[in-house]
Order: structure tokens, then sequence, then C-alpha cells
């Protein structure tokens, strides 16, 4: 075990630190490349997109003495949760316990190992950060086995606030129904888990929509989910008709063929892939697509090719209902829940409306100035060099 591994598994580091270990990891900078994923579009993301909604969250659930419970793949330097105890946690008084997986940790054995280690020690020595928060060494993918040690842990912490799902490959490139150690799966697992709870909770998923990436027996199911709700659902087709120009089976194959009406189908197709997994868990879950941006990865793409998602779960109220009738029977009729074809059709002008993260920087300069200065803060705390950082900005013309 390192240095930093047994301090890791400290429950209270303050008492050798301090509040935080900025001058431990001084000393400790290293040269470190820059990823493509550390462009400013992705600290706007987690700004802009992420902690909006989890603020919005935090602002309606009633946490009293509890933390905010947070499970994703955070990444080495775990940008993501220096970013939202900052933005949502710190402000609010709000404790933050978090688990995370890094399937990469098991094989790090070198600096890659060392940095994911000391960044884990020093987000848990922030402030409010829950002592028993961990990144593990495992794959998310393992939390669709049950009785999986991922699984085990997750039941640990409890029912989630935020269940994070950001991979900037392809979620849905495995061919589907195969094996349980799949995203399909884990996402499934996770959202029947979340039953528990009762209070809305937030599904981030942050996936590569390219032909390429996405399995053709994906693209086949989610083609004939689509079809299926052209003909039982006329809400859905007259939405689908007015925002996506398709109505029957013939025009969603043939906005397959083109990058953005693959992108569309897509995002439609996994959404109401998410509202049918809700709406057969007990009690039933009303699943509704709040936010939908998107940006190029692949510069040769002709369209953007990856999407940033979120969806808020809600628990859809059912009344009881007395066929007896010793009950006073109300003059108004009980509102009707919402079912899974007007769940689809308020998802369509969503898709139709998603916004490109690259087009709303180019077109504001000053605020793409920002969060390059909000990045290069951001990485300075990871350990690395800022001004390095805006030199290779520049150098990538970004």
């Amino acid at each position: 075990m390192n240095d930093v591994q047994a301090l890791d598994d400290m429950d209270d580091h303050s008492d050798i630190f301090g509040n935080d270990l900025e001058y431990v990891a001084k000393d400790l900078r290293k040269k470190k490349d820059f990823k493509p994923w550390h462009r400013p579009r992705k600290q706007f993301v987690r700004e802009e997109q992420w902690c909006t909604a989890i603020s919005n969250l935090a602002d309606a659930i009633d946490f009293d003495s509890r933390a905010l419970r947070y499970i994703g793949l955070p990444g080495d330097e775990l940008f993501d949760l220096r970013t939202i105890h900052e933005i949502v946690c710190k402000p609010r008084d709000l404790r933050l316990r978090f688990l995370g997986f890094n399937n990469a940790a098991a094989n790090e054995d070198g600096d890659d190992g060392f940095e994911l280690d000391l960044s884990t020690v020093e987000v848990k020595t922030l402030v409010g950060v829950d002592g028993q928060s961990k990144v593990m060494p495992d794959d998310f993918k393992s939390l669709g086995v049950r009785n999986s040690m991922a699984w085990i842990n997750a039941r640990q912490i409890g029912h989630f606030d935020v269940i994070n799902v950001d991979l900037c490959d392809g979620l849905f490139t495995s061919k589907p129904g195969v094996t349980s150690d799949s995203y399909y799966n884990a996402i499934k697992e996770l959202i029947s888990f979340q039953s528990r709870r009762a209070d809305p909770w937030l599904l981030f998923l942050t996936t590569r929509v390219g032909s390429n990436d996405v399995h053709a027996n994906t693209v086949s199911l989610l083609r004939e989910c689509l079809d299926s709700n052209i003909k039982t659902c006329p809400q859905f087709v007259k939405e689908t008709q007015k925002h996506l120009g398709f109505s029957s089976i013939e025009e969603i194959d043939t906005l397959l063929k083109d990058p953005k009406g693959f992108s569309d189908i897509f995002s439609t197709g996994i959404s109401k892939w998410l509202i049918g997994l809700g709406m057969t868990t007990n009690p039933k879950w009303k699943v509704s697509l709040v936010s939908l941006w998107n940006y190029t990865v692949f510069p040769q793409s002709e369209h953007p090719d990856l999407i940033s998602a979120i969806y808020e779960f809600s628990l859809i109220e059912m009344p009881a209902e007395d066929k007896v009738g010793l009950v006073l029977a109300q003059k108004a009729p009980a509102p009707k829940p919402p079912t899974e074809c007007s769940l689809a059709a308020e998802v369509v002008p969503f898709v139709a409306n998603t916004m490109n993260v690259d087009g709303y920087l180019e077109e504001n300069q000053p605020l793409m100035m920002d969060y390059i200065n909000k990045s290069a803060v951001l990485f300075e705390k990871a350990r690395y060099v800022s001004d390095d950082y805006r030199k290779w900005i520049v150098e990538n013309n970004k």
C-alpha cells in the first residue's frame, strides 16, 4: 500500500493536512498531457448543464442532515466531483458522498494510479465530503451484476440523487442482451434500485452517437421501439412529424442514413427505452428529458457525435381507488397519470432543439474565455500547469 492509499483509508485527514492538501501536492506536480475532454466546453457542460440541474434538485429536496449521494465515472483527477462540490454543495453547506468507478485504476501502478489516489484524497478532505466516499478500481458495468462488489458498495450507500454515466466513447457499442455486465444492465439495475426512494433524482448520460458508435442490434431494437409508438400513439406521431420529420418506419430508415437523423433517432429511442424502464418499476417513475446538448469529438464528423443528456425521474402518484363506495366521491375527476405515450411525445421537442455546445461557445467568445480560465484554475488544483493548458488551447485552436 502506498502512502496516498494509506491516507485514503483514514476517515478524517484534517488532523494531518488541515482543510486541504495544496501544500502536500505542490511538490508532486509532473508534466501531464492534455486530453480531448479537457477542452473548456467540458467545464461549460459541468457547470451550466450538470450543476444547474443538480442545484435545482438540491433546492427542491429537503436533505435535512443527509449528504447528496452521487455515483459515476469521475476520471483520474475527479474534475466532476471538484466542480459539483464547489458550485452546488459548498454554497448550500450540503454534504457530498460519492461512489466512483475507474476500471483503469486496477492496472495503474505508475503515475496515473498515483494521480487517482492523490486526487481521491484531495477531494475527500474538502469540507463536507463524506469520509466513506470512494473510487473503486472496478468497471461501472459491474453494477449490472447483482452481488458484485460494485453492487454491494452501491447498496451500502443507499439510493442516489445523481447517477452520472459519462463516457467519452459509446455507452452502447456492445451487443445488447448478451451479458449482465453491460451498460444496458447497469442502468436498468440502478433504476430498479432507485425505487427505494420517494424524492426525484437525476440520470446523466454522455455517449457517442455516431453510426459506428452504437451497435447495429441496438439501433434495430430502438427502431422497432419507435415504430411501435408510431402505430399506437397519435400524440407521438404528431410531435415527430412536426419536429423531426418522420411518421413512418420508412422515414425512420431514411433518417438513419444521415448523421443528424441518426443522432435524432438514437436520442429519441434511448429516451423511450428509459421511459419504458421507469414505467415498469414498482412504484412507477415519470421520466422526463430536461436537457440535451451535443458537441463534436471526431473532427471529421458531419454532425456533432456526442450527446450529453439529463433525465429527471419522479414518482408517479397513484391515488387509491375505492371500489366499494365508502369514500365520498370527488366532484372533479382525479388527474390522469402520465403514460408512455405522453412522455415519449414530450421528449421530441427537446431532441429537435438540442443545443450545440461548440457552436454556442464559438458565438460567445467572452464566455469561451471565461471557461478557458475556469478550466485552467480547476486543472491547477489537480497539479496541471495552467500556462501549459492555455498554450495547449491556443495550439489546438479551441
